[in-house]
């Protein structure tokens, strides 16, 4: 009786831990930037970001974001345009930009987004430092995502899809928005 009892409890635990997965994390490290501000290719590419975002099927097929994270501090190595990305995307969705979380943080942010009932089967969209995004996503489940994320990639963004079971999927999309960005 108690081991049915046991593993009941721990039945309802590990539901409940399940539904609360958002369904989609979309990773993007800022803009391009210049002497402490986004340089103009930033200032385009942040233009043209709004409506990337609403208009791709990839990104758009999981419904508006729930939430929108960026790296806490400029001062822990975060760099200017993600802010401006994350504030750019909060104010078209009536969001506010979640900065709680620091570079070292980032374990803690991964585990609240995964408990987060509000977010059960939302969108979540993270704008951080480009050489952890790789540890956010696997960290996430995602563990076939690359290594490393280039220093001069400004137009992909990271995908991970979490099914309700938690099993994540990764995919990396090429945004296209400006002239020279990569076909793939």
């Amino acid at each position: 009786m108690k081991f049915f009892v046991v593993l009941s409890v721990w039945s309802c635990m590990a539901i409940q831990s399940l539904a609360a997965l958002p369904s989609q994390i979309t990773l993007l490290r800022g803009a391009e930037t210049e002497g402490g501000g986004l340089s103009t290719k930033g200032k385009e590419r942040l233009a043209a970001f709004v409506p990337y975002f609403d208009n791709s099927p990839e990104l758009k097929g999981h419904g508006a974001p729930g939430a929108i994270y960026v790296l806490g501090t400029a001062k822990e190595g975060g760099e200017g345009g993600a802010m401006e990305m994350a504030k750019a995307l909060a104010d078209h969705y009536k969001l506010t930009v979640i900065t709680t979380y620091t570079r070292s943080d980032y374990k803690k942010m991964v585990d609240e987004i995964k408990k987060d009932a509000d977010l059960n089967g939302r969108h979540v969209v993270i704008c951080w430092d480009p050489s952890q995004i790789p540890d956010i996503t696997r960290a996430f489940g995602a563990f076939q995502s690359f290594a490393t994320w280039r220093k001069d990639d400004y137009d992909h963004v990271w995908i991970v899809t979490l099914a309700p079971n938690g099993k994540a999927s990764f995919q990396r999309l090429p945004q296209r928005l400006l002239f020279g960005d990569s076909p793939r």
